[in-house]
């Protein structure tokens, strides 16, 4: 009798010729055992464990089910992308069942769009904000008709497990707990993504999935990864001579030279009334990481239909922030300011794209960061348009 790695492996080897993207993803990943898991199968930092206790008894049509699972998670990138800090973890791993579910049926006790109570055809990013601030009390799988009680204790020996038994919301936190944003991973997987764009070979995954796919691999999408190249992009960079580091080829004959790299941002925030109170904190919060990313001060200005007070000189993250304004929107007297003040290395602009389009007359570069995509497909057109403005969106986690 096959013992359960070499189950896996055997479902794995099939996929070779049936699902060249799962079995390309699958590759991806450390296969390794963990005794300790009350699920089949957990995903995150490029391994896939798997527990024993849980598979044993389960048949391989019914193995492999949970194998796919865990390969379009992969696939879709919800352990390694669009993680949001302090996530619930238990709403971020129901919100992937959901989501997986939606994708591709499978015969296996995951929750339902219906189970939860949710909306069909939506997000992951919109099941997670449905699920994250509301309690779960029952969770109908479908298969038999009947309600599995989310608290229960006994919930579990439907997998079949021999150890420790966990409620369904536990089991769904587990799925999730070593979710994190990892671009190195992402990209792995991407590659994946466009071969098998290259190849057209899909297996068996439908037209919808396919495109839903597809379009993961759009960039636009990591605001985090584009604030960061922006940040390299207008580094600045200042040559200091010094008697401490020898010159590399007189040595201490001569003076040596060393580089200060700084950055000069100026943020203007779009506190007009049409950009709600959440986005303004989302605004903030996106201002609060640049100090993560080694800029040792910031320049904030908050404007409507003009630049509303005194710049906001920030050296730390701050907890709280006045605003100021609630008025119309106009782009030109912050664009004004930023032209009329050289000493600025970049300009980041949070808004809602509600207003007429500026004129520009300097070549400095800006980063126009729409308060979600709905915005950023309205207003991209005249951004791409504007000289040295690129632009992206924060997704609504």
């Amino acid at each position: 009798m096959k013992g359960v790695e070499e189950r896996i492996k055997a479902i794995a080897e099939r996929w070779f010729l049936t699902e060249p993207l799962l079995f390309n993803v699958y590759c991806t990943h450390k296969l390794e055992k963990n005794d300790n898991l009350s699920i089949p199968f957990q995903t995150g930092k490029m391994r896939l464990a798997y527990c024993p206790a849980q598979i044993e008894a389960v048949s391989d049509l019914e193995l492999e089910d949970w194998l796919k699972a865990e390969a379009l998670r992969i696939v879709l990138k919800h352990p390694y992308e669009r993680v949001p800090p302090n996530a619930n973890k238990t709403a971020l791993g129901f919100a992937s069942d959901v989501t997986v579910m939606q994708a591709m049926p499978l015969d296996i006790p995951l929750a339902t769009y219906r189970g939860l109570g949710l909306k069909k055809n939506l997000s992951y990013e919109e099941y997670y904000r449905d699920l994250k601030d509301r309690p779960i009390a029952q969770i109908d799988y479908g298969k038999s008709g009947g309600q599995v009680d989310a608290g229960s204790q006994d919930s579990g020996s439907q997998y079949g497990g021999k150890s420790k038994e966990l409620s369904e919301q536990q089991k769904a936190a587990q799925r999730a707990a070593l979710w994190q944003d990892d671009p190195l991973a992402t990209e792995m997987v991407n590659d994946q993504i466009v071969k098998a764009e290259a190849t057209n070979n899909w297996g068996s995954l439908s037209g919808d999935l396919i495109e839903t796919i597809k379009a993961s691999l759009v960039v636009k999408m990591d605001y985090k990864r584009i604030l960061s190249s922006f940040r390299a992009s207008v580094i600045s960079e200042h040559r200091e001579l010094t008697r401490t580091r020898p010159n590399r080829r007189y040595e201490f004959e001569f003076m040596g030279s060393r580089y200060k790299f700084t950055t000069k941002l100026l943020v203007a925030v779009d506190v007009s009334g049409s950009v709600t109170s959440q986005s303004l904190v989302q605004f903030f919060s996106v201002i609060n990481r640049f100090f993560k990313y080694g800029i040792n001060s910031i320049d904030v200005i908050q404007f409507d239909s003009e630049v509303k007070e005194k710049v906001l000189k920030l050296k730390k993250a701050q907890e709280s922030v006045k605003i100021i304004g609630r008025g119309g929107t106009d782009f030109q007297p912050p664009i004004d300011y930023y032209c009329k003040n050289p000493n600025y290395d970049g300009l980041i602009v949070f808004t809602d794209g509600c207003a007429p389009v500026p004129k520009i007359s300097s070549r400095k570069k800006i980063l126009w960061i729409l308060t979600d995509q709905r915005a950023y497909d309205r207003s991209i057109e005249w951004i791409e348009k504007l000289p040295n403005s690129r632009a992206a969106w924060i997704p609504k986690l």
